[in-house]
């Protein structure tokens, strides 16, 4: 082909040190306390932000691997994978920066309110559902995808329920943003 073979191992390998800073990050947030929220809701968003691009990065590691990307390429897994990068650390991460600046720009103190618990609570449960679902569907679809044609069907059956569980969860993370 136009690339030369080596190009994808070389892929393969900084995917896979992918993982030392993303693991190296973890563990200084967890080792600074910063996972302790004590009842602030900003802290609280933030520590799921990050909780969120760690494990993120982590599957993105994984997936890089010849071995994984053999089931998991083309498959809803890489959909899960975006999902939770964008959904989880970057829009959180956002609303996190959200409920720090609105309560000292409009000088209300808004976010000790039981609205930033259920928006928190909802936007988790979404993502997990989203993601969950995405990631079990994902898995489950790489399964067959080495099926004869005749049985692609039945994986396609399969696959549309795990896709209606990641709309609840779509359900229930625009539900979040309704009580933020």
């Amino acid at each position: 082909g136009p690339v030369p073979a080596w190009i994808s191992s070389v892929g393969v390998v900084s995917g896979v040190l992918l993982a030392i800073p993303v693991v190296l990050l973890g563990l200084n947030l967890y080792s600074g306390g910063f996972f302790r929220c004590n009842g602030q809701p900003t802290v609280r968003v933030a520590s799921v932000a990050s909780m969120a691009f760690w494990v993120g990065g982590l599957l993105t590691a994984v997936t890089s691997l010849r071995c994984a990307q053999r089931i998991l390429h083309f498959t809803q897994f890489a959909s899960a994978v975006q999902n939770l990068l964008l959904l989880g650390f970057v829009v959180l991460g956002l609303l996190s920066a959200l409920y720090w600046m609105l309560p000292k720009l409009i000088g209300f103190a808004w976010c000790r309110s039981p609205l930033a618990m259920i928006h928190l609570g909802l936007s988790v449960v979404g993502l997990i559902l989203i993601v969950g679902a995405n990631l079990v569907g994902g898995w489950r679809q790489g399964q067959h995808l080495d099926l004869p044609a005749s049985m692609i069907n039945a994986s396609n059956l399969e696959l549309v329920v795990w896709l209606r569980v990641a709309s609840l969860g779509w359900l229930a993370f625009l539900a979040a943003q309704g009580a933020f």
